[in-house]
């Protein structure tokens, strides 16, 4: 059975940063948080990753690594029996598959995750950078929803600060316009209710680095193939909705803005045509006034 230490260099010997940010974060900062005990956090990680799906190496990992820390079988199999109810049983028979290989291994000590790097960066010098990096990205848009978690859990504000923006977002790899177009693309291809603002945050943020609405149409038409129709129209709309926000009083007819040229209500351009929606319907109304009368 696969390890701790077989796992991260899976990633880490093609991401060293990947591994450093995974443990560092990941277990040093989420998972060491000690408001919750050991064995009901095991079970909530247990919880996420066998809803998730396609999670399988880290499913099995965190399941020998719970019994290593004395969560027993029958609650195991009583949080994946509950799972039914939310996943169906599929998810939940393919759960049950993976723990079934973990029990007929047994928990040993190979289970225990890996050890936190003492030399990780001083807390205070991630977050000036991330704070930096939101504020030329998405501003008071982005800031708003870190800060809406300040009444209940302003370490989760914190984190998305310094990880997110502070870690990830600041990176020189590659240049913010692209970094920012990824993360819509990614963000409508989850496709639920639970990106709906973070989609929004990141249309405008590749916005304010330079993006024009027609690349994150293009973007968003991209994923069709991969996402289904569904999914990208609700990102498409979603998008519609944040370039109307941004734009100008009403231009003459001849210089539409670009954010108005792809809205959905106002052309049929976004699935490559360039007649007006209005004269379609015209079209059809008229078609269906002269059919006789039966």
């Amino acid at each position: 059975m696969a390890t701790w230490d077989s796992y991260l260099r899976s990633f880490g010997e093609t991401s060293p940063e990947l591994a450093r940010l995974w443990v560092a974060f990941a277990f040093g900062e989420a998972l060491s948080r000690d408001s919750l005990d050991v064995k009901t956090k095991s079970l909530a990680v247990i919880a996420m990753l066998a809803t998730a799906g396609n999670r399988t190496d880290a499913l099995r990992l965190h399941l020998a690594g719970a019994l290593a820390q004395g969560v027993s079988k029958a609650q195991i199999i009583e949080l994946l029996m509950q799972l039914s109810v939310y996943r169906g049983f599929p998810s939940a028979l393919n759960a049950f598959a993976v723990a079934s290989e973990v029990f007929a291994a047994g928990a040993d000590r190979q289970t225990q995750p890996p050890a936190l790097s003492r030399t990780t960066e001083h807390r205070a010098a991630r977050l000036a950078r991330g704070r930096a990096t939101l504020a030329t990205t998405s501003g008071a848009s982005g800031d708003a929803v870190v800060s809406s978690f300040n009444d209940l859990a302003p370490d989760l504000g914190r984190m998305i600060v310094e990880h997110s923006y502070g870690e990830v977002f600041c990176r020189d790899g590659v240049d913010m316009k692209t970094r920012e177009l990824s993360a819509c693309a990614a963000l409508a291809a989850v496709a639920t209710k639970t990106t709906e603002t973070p989609l929004r945050v990141h249309i405008n943020a590749a916005l304010n680095v330079g993006a024009r609405p027609q690349e994150i149409i293009e973007i968003l038409l991209n994923l069709v193939c991969y996402s289904g129709y569904p999914a990208v129209q609700r990102a498409v709309r979603i998008a519609g909705e944040e370039f109307a926000k941004r734009e100008r009083p009403a231009e003459p007819e001849a210089r539409q803005s670009p954010a108005s040229q792809y809205r959905l209500g106002d052309r049929c351009r976004i699935v490559g045509r360039s007649t007006s929606a209005a004269k379609v319907v015209r079209q059809n109304q008229t078609a269906n006034q002269r059919k006789p009368k039966r």
